[in-house]
């Protein structure tokens, strides 16, 4: 399970993520989703441990615990713009 507690990041003075909480069981699916600027990528890049935040809670919970990071599960489906072709 990966579980978020009210975690914050800021990026100098402006508030990217304001106490997010959540908890993934191991097995489900979750969407994040939302307008442009609102911290999608930046909440994917704190889990996967790319990004450092300053306030609350991470953990991730395993009864099959190899040390592997949440990162093996988490991913990150960017849309991809593509041109009309025909």
């Amino acid at each position: 399970m990966i579980e978020l507690k009210k975690v914050s990041k800021w990026y100098g003075q402006f508030q990217v993520l304001t106490d997010c909480s959540t908890q993934v069981a191991k097995g489900d699916v979750m969407v994040i989703c939302g307008p442009s600027g609102s911290g999608k990528s930046t909440l994917i890049k704190t889990v996967n441990g790319l990004e450092p935040f300053q306030k609350g809670e991470f953990g991730q919970r395993r009864d099959d615990d190899d040390g592997r990071h949440a990162r093996n599960g988490v991913c990150d489906t960017s849309r991809q713009s593509r041109g009309f072709h025909g």
